[in-house]
């Protein structure tokens, strides 16, 4: 898989849409192919796919790009206020459909090649979640969906009618829509319902079509799980949701067809007392013919030759996109993956906000954290996940060990945790849970290992140790704690006295341990790639040789021993650096200042002149006697940062 990148956008990106089977004249016209594959009119230069972008911004911007060439957008398009939350294609590919995220949620359909729009309306007051064109309609009729409500509109009047719920529907949040051959409408529903929609009102229900187990008072119930995508194929109509399913659906009667277990499959395996994470659906696309059996030969996906099928791709919340093969076999239909899932997942990355990088001493390997809670270390010249684990809280800052064998996280709410890293040909294959500090209450936005000392010439010192760990909080403090010094239990006097301190860690170190871990999958060998040369992939949760993530129950675990804490700040901590003999720590906060400490105990140093000419490990602060900058005019506009 190749990856491009279209950087047209200056906000956040809140909607897109795509359009597949176009091809472009020798007049410059999109015009999409006909079925037969042969286009419609023009010279045919090749089935082409167009991607429509919205984002957010007071003046939001669409834009239309060819996904061969993203680099130059086709057009902007602009009419929206606050944001663009949903989009669609007209069957023929000429016509865009947005909505925005003003108070009455404006429905606006583009010429998209023009730059014209044919009509502005207002959608409804109401949040919307999609809009889709019917693809079966000779017209240009849609549907818009959202906070309980279904709109139905034609496009040539501009305008639209509510869906009538009736007696057999409940008014609720809809969050997808799809269309049948026969130009009726299908949508999920939020209590886990599928509602088949004729004539502008419902005709039929599925109650229950997606539910989740949890434990209430020790018994398993099951609680309603949003519909998040649906879908008509020729198999059936395909729904997924926030249970972790996929399930197929006849298309007359609403039987279930079908299902696959995404959470079974591709989340990672729970530690002693944990649980496995769900993973839910969220969108959903469909593949056949020709372009469907190169995909699934090159996933290794078993076809059966005898069966009609194709590749359903799938999107999750959790930021992956899996590719699956389904097949009809007899009445009922067979959803199936790779033996090794993670062959399925054609791609994989943060689900939230990424909150910290680190790259290896040696440039190899880079580790990202983030609010998913999910550690993830990428090969960086393959451009590979190569493995990832649960921390299980929310991850802000991220530092590496100068061996190499260690991981440092901050965390929301105050935690800081150490991993010991098992390396196996220069790639971690496991985390093993070292260490749970909650000192604080605020986020650890930074943490860093002090050095390896170092003398004259810049080579190592024989025997030379890491002697700190430094954590700087929004708390407006550093914590300094010994990297050197084995992390012990707490002492019984802190649990008979109920420290709070204590309390708070283990509560945060019950949070921690109930994450998950995934290393190398079972069939890579000592060279560190599968048999195809690919780099090493994550293990998956159904491999018997998964290694867990901790070595100690939920009420048992090791803190590090506090050497000191640096105050001084008047606002919270940004960045953190140790100078090349790990003795002095500089620091800025929010507040613009530059503070020095001594090691270990975090006692500040006003002579701030004195260091001057002192050589930092690294100098990732905004201030310092190293930094320059533009004059004071040019300021306003930019800083240079030098080390």
């Amino acid at each position: 898989y190749k990856q491009r990148f279209m950087v047209a956008h200056d906000d956040d990106i809140t909607s897109m849409a795509l359009h597949e089977g176009m091809q472009r004249n020798a007049k410059g016209q999109w015009t999409r192919l006909a079925p037969s594959g042969n286009p419609g009119n023009g010279e045919n230069f090749g089935s082409r796919a167009l991607v429509a972008s919205g984002q957010m911004g007071k003046v939001p911007k669409i834009y239309v790009w060819d996904v061969d060439a993203p680099e130059e957008p086709l057009r902007e398009l602009h009419g929206h206020q606050r944001a663009v939350v949903a989009m669609d294609f007209s069957r023929d590919g000429k016509k865009l459909i947005s909505v925005g995220n003003d108070d009455g949620h404006t429905v606006i359909i583009y010429d998209w090649q023009k730059g014209c729009q044919l009509s502005n309306s207002k959608g409804h007051m109401a949040e919307i979640h999609s809009c889709v064109f019917n693809p079966y309609s000779p017209g240009l009729e849609f549907t818009t969906t959202g906070n309980k409500h279904v709109k139905f509109w034609d496009a040539s009047k501009g305008s639209g009618q509510n869906g009538l719920f009736g007696k057999q529907g409940t008014t609720q949040q809809i969050y997808s829509v799809t269309f049948l051959p026969n130009g009726q409408a299908v949508t999920g529903q939020k209590d886990g319902s599928i509602y088949l929609w004729d004539g502008g009102a419902v005709v039929k229900v599925k109650k229950g079509a997606h539910a989740r187990k949890v434990k209430q008072n020790q018994k398993e119930v099951a609680m309603p799980a949003a519909i998040l995508g649906i879908l008509s194929t020729p198999l059936g109509i395909v729904t997924t949701g926030e249970d972790s399913h996929v399930r197929v659906w006849d298309s007359s009667t609403l039987s279930k067809l079908g299902e696959f277990n995404i959470k079974e499959s591709f989340a990672p395996e729970p530690r002693p007392g944990g649980v496995r994470k769900r993973m839910p659906g969220h969108s959903l696309n469909y593949m056949a013919g020709k372009e469907c059996a190169a995909v699934v030969q090159k996933l290794g996906i078993a076809v059966k030759k005898s069966s009609d099928g194709g590749a359903l791709l799938v999107g999750t919340t959790s930021g992956d996109i899996l590719c699956l093969g389904m097949w009809k076999v007899g009445e009922q239909v067979e959803i199936v993956r790779n033996k090794d899932p993670e062959e399925s997942r054609i791609m994989g990355g943060h689900a939230i906000m990424v909150r910290g990088l680190v790259t290896a001493h040696d440039g190899s390997l880079f580790y990202t954290c983030g609010h998913d809670t999910y550690v993830r270390c990428w090969d960086k010249e393959k451009k590979d996940l190569v493995f990832l684990f649960d921390c299980g809280i929310p991850a802000v800052g991220i530092d590496l060990h100068p061996k190499g064998n260690i991981l440092a996280i901050g965390h929301v709410g105050g935690v800081v945790t150490t991993w010991d890293l098992t390396i196996r040909d220069k790639v971690p294959i496991q985390a093993t849970l070292r260490s749970v500090n909650a000192d604080r209450v605020e986020d650890v936005d930074e943490v860093r290992f002090s050095p390896l000392p170092v003398d004259e010439d810049g080579n190592l010192k024989p025997n030379g140790k890491c002697l700190y760990l430094a954590a700087a909080s929004h708390d407006s403090v550093i914590d300094i704690y010994s990297a050197v010094q084995e992390p012990q239990e707490p002492d019984e006097q802190m649990k008979a006295k109920k420290d709070p301190t204590y309390l708070r860690t283990l509560e945060m170190a019950r949070k921690v341990q109930g994450g998950g871990t995934l290393g190398m999958t079972g069939s890579v060998g000592s060279g560190g790639s599968s048999p195809r040369g690919k780099p090493a992939r994550p293990m998956t949760a159904s491999s018997s040789s998964m290694t867990l993530g901790s070595t100690a129950g939920p009420t048992k675990f090791r803190m590090m021993r506090r050497t000191g804490v640096c105050k001084g700040h008047s606002s919270y901590i940004t960045h953190i650096d140790f100078n090349k003999e790990g003795t002095l720590l500089q620091s800025t906060c929010g507040a613009n200042e530059l503070l020095n400490w001594i090691m270990p105990k975090g006692k500040q140093n006003p002579q701030t002149k004195d260091l001057a000419g002192t050589e930092w490990a690294t100098f990732t602060c905004i201030y310092g006697w190293a930094v320059k900058s533009e004059s004071q005019t040019a300021r306003k506009r930019a800083v240079y940062v030098h080390s």
